[in-house]
C-alpha cells in the first residue's frame, strides 16, 4: 500500500509544484508579500537545513530524544513547506534577476529586440 502511495505522489508533487509556480508569480506583485514570502521561506529552509544537521549528527532516534514529542510535528511542517518555500526563492531570485535587465518601460529582452537588425549597416 505505501508503494502505491510513492508512486502516486511523485506525479502529483510534479503537478501541484507546476500550479504553485503559476499562482506564485501572481501572487507575488507586491514588495510586502514578496518579502514576506522571501522571510518564511528562509526560515522554512533554515529549519530544513537544521534537522537535516540534527539527523546526521545524532540521528532520528536521538534528535526525537532531544526534541522531545514535537519532532514529528514539526518533521512534518518542514516537509511538507520546504518545496514550496524553495519556490518561492526560486521564483523571487529569477523575477529580481530580471528586473535588473530590463529597463524601466521595456517590456522586452534587450537581446529579442536586436535579432532584426543588422549591425554595422
Amino acid at each position: 500500500m505505501e508503494l502505491i502511495a510513492i508512486v502516486l505522489v511523485v506525479p502529483s508533487a510534479f503537478i501541484a509544484g507546476g500550479i504553485y509556480t503559476y499562482v506564485i508569480s501572481f501572487v507575488l506583485q507586491s514588495r510586502i508579500v514578496v518579502r514576506a514570502a522571501l522571510s518564511i521561506s528562509t526560515v522554512v529552509l533554515v529549519g530544513l537545513l537544521l534537522e537535516w544537521v540534527a539527523l546526521v549528527v545524532g540521528g532520528a532516534v536521538r534528535s526525537r530524544a532531544i526534541i522531545g514529542p514535537a519532532f514529528y510535528p514539526l518533521h512534518l511542517l518542514i516537509l511538507l513547506l520546504t518545496i514550496p518555500a524553495f519556490v518561492n526563492v526560486l521564483v523571487i531570485a529569477i523575477r529580481t534577476r530580471a528586473a535588473r535587465h530590463i529597463a524601466p518601460g521595456q517590456h522586452e529582452s534587450p537581446c529579442r529586440s536586436s535579432l532584426g537588425t543588422r549591425r554595422g549597416r
